[in-house]
């Protein structure tokens, strides 16, 4: 994300995050990943760059849609139970 995106979720660089896809049709066990932010100016505004054909992020299904991105309060035990992979 760059610097305005992660001002705007209450981010900073190194947090981690859950993502998760907008499909009705997904299980909803199954259709998140937690991932470390990373600031990246060269992401535009209201866009999140999340790696493709890899084991962490294959869960959340097609490249382009719709996500909903909250902050891991708890990060040592979401990351412990969950792939990670760069956001």
């Amino acid at each position: 994300m760059n610097g305005r995106a992660l001002a705007k979720f209450g981010l900073v660089a190194g947090d981690c995050v859950r993502v998760s896809v907008h499909m009705e049709l997904r299980d909803a066990e199954s259709n998140h990943a937690t991932l470390r932010c990373a600031q990246d100016e060269t992401v535009a505004d209201g866009c999140v760059r999340i790696a493709a054909a890899h084991a962490s992020t294959a869960m959340l299904g097609p490249l382009f849609g719709g996500l909903a991105i909250e902050k891991v309060v708890d990060a040592m035990t979401s990351l412990s139970q969950t792939a990670t992979a760069p956001a």
